[in-house]
This record gives C-alpha cells, sequence and structure tokens, in this order.
C-alpha cells in the first residue's frame, strides 16, 4: 500500500502560526505576571511604610469626600435658590405688567396691553423651589409689585 503524503493547506499552516503566536502570547503574559507578582512580594520587606501610606490615602479620600459632599449640598442650594430667584423675578415683572393694565383700562377706555398672566412654575424635584427656600410666593401676583419677594430671598445671605 502506498500512502501518499499530502502538503497542509495554507489555510491550516496560517491557523497553525496563529494558535502558535496566541499560545506564546498567552504565556508571556504569564511569565510577566509571575516576574510582578515576585517582585512586589519584594516589597513586603517594608510594610512600615506602606501601612503609614495607606493611612495617608485614607485619611486624604475621607477629606476629600466630606469636600464633595459639601460642594454637592452648595450646589443643591444654589440650584435652589436660582430656580426660586427666576420665579420670584418673573411675579414682579408680572405684577408690573399688571399695573400697568389696570392703569390702562382705567384711562383709555378698557385696552390693556399685557393680559392675563400665568404663574411660572419653580417645580424642582418634585417640590416648588421657593417653598425648599421658605419664600412665600402668591398668585396673581400682587398689585403693585412689591420687593418683598427679594427680600426673603436675600435673607439668606444676611
Amino acid at each position: 500500500m502506498s500512502r501518499s503524503v499530502r502538503l497542509p493547506s495554507p489555510a491550516l499552516v496560517v491557523a497553525l502560526v496563529a494558535l502558535f503566536v496566541a499560545l506564546s502570547g498567552g504565556a508571556a503574559a504569564g511569565t510577566a505576571l509571575v516576574s510582578r507578582q515576585g517582585s512586589s512580594n519584594a516589597s513586603a520587606s517594608a510594610p512600615a511604610s506602606l501601612v503609614r501610606r495607606v493611612t495617608a490615602l485614607e485619611k486624604e479620600v475621607k477629606a476629600l469626600q466630606k469636600q464633595s459632599n459639601l460642594t454637592q449640598g452648595a450646589v443643591g442650594f444654589l440650584t435652589v435658590w436660582s430656580a426660586c430667584d427666576a420665579a420670584t423675578t418673573a411675579d414682579a415683572l408680572q405684577g408690573t405688567w399688571q399695573t400697568i393694565d389696570q392703569l390702562s383700562v382705567a384711562t383709555q377706555a378698557g385696552k390693556t396691553y399685557f393680559g392675563p398672566q400665568a404663574q411660572v412654575d419653580d417645580t424642582f424635584a418634585g417640590r416648588d423651589a421657593c417653598s425648599i427656600a421658605r419664600v412665600g410666593r402668591t398668585f396673581p401676583v400682587l398689585v403693585p409689585p412689591s420687593i418683598g419677594y427679594f427680600n426673603n430671598l436675600l435673607r439668606v445671605f444676611r
């Protein structure tokens, strides 16, 4: 019986080369990992300095967390305050417009310039921003407008 030896196909050769490269890459990575672990075990001879560094880093992390919480609180406060400020400014403008309409109705045979006003929505996170800031708002707006809303907003800074 004669057996003929067939040459491998080009696809098989490419697959074998790729397999060899993949296996040798994994072996190289494993060797590098083992050598790094060996060098890190060498630094275990100085655990006191490592403990001091970890303790210092833990203190720094706690300080940064506290600072982050304070910053988040300040941002939340300023966001609520700004929403209420915008709403009270709109209320004051609407009060001015209502006063102008009342004067024009009385002096110009019922003519109005601005018409009825809609309340500005100051909802923030499901609650009214001005109620969070403890600034009372009334609608319809007080005519004539006053600076009472603004005084209530500014009392936070006193």
